[in-house]
This record gives structure tokens, C-alpha cells and sequence, in this order.
């Protein structure tokens, strides 16, 4: 998708698809910032991918690059292995 002068273009495939075949689809997405988590952007997708292909696997692994939501991103990730985040008060990098 560009954006040009105001104008819109979308790109569009037309993938062949066989029915007794199952599609695994992979959601990796990092956050919209100021308006949706990477979360909030895998379920966007999902319910979307859902109206077009319901017979598919659907696997959410939200992303972050270090930034805002990274540790959104690694409790998603650590949810079923029972780790918990924890707050704590450190020393900054001065030792203070």
C-alpha cells in the first residue's frame, strides 16, 4: 500500500487454494504506536484473517524492536512457561 498525493494504491494477489489443504499464517507484528499494542494489531488481523480463510492455523507471536511494548511482547511470549513480571527499584548506570 502507497500513499501518493492523496491517493491510495493497494496491491492484490489472487492465491489458488485447494479446500483439503490447511494454512498455517504466522502474525508477527510489531505495535501501531500511540494507537494499538502488537497484541491489539494480531487480533486486527485475526478476526480479518478469520471472514477469509476460518480453516486456517492462526499463530500471534507479537513483536517489539526494544522499544515501547517490549515487555509486552516477552510476557506474551513467556505466558504458558508461568514467568510473571515483577517490579523493582535498581541502581542507574552511576551507581545511584
Amino acid at each position: 500500500m502507497t500513499g501518493c498525493g492523496g491517493l491510495l494504491s493497494v496491491t492484490t494477489w489472487t492465491i489458488p487454494w485447494n479446500e483439503n489443504r490447511s494454512m498455517k499464517i504466522v502474525l508477527a507484528p510489531d505495535s501501531f504506536k500511540g494507537s494499538l499494542s502488537a497484541e491489539g494489531v494480531c487480533a486486527a488481523l485475526e478476526v480479518g484473517l478469520r471472514r477469509v480463510l476460518p480453516g486456517a492455523e492462526i499463530v500471534k507471536r507479537p513483536m517489539a524492536d526494544g522499544g515501547e511494548g517490549t515487555l509486552d511482547a516477552v510476557s506474551h511470549a513467556l505466558a504458558d512457561s508461568g514467568a510473571r513480571r515483577k517490579q523493582a527499584l535498581v541502581r542507574n548506570a552511576a551507581g545511584q
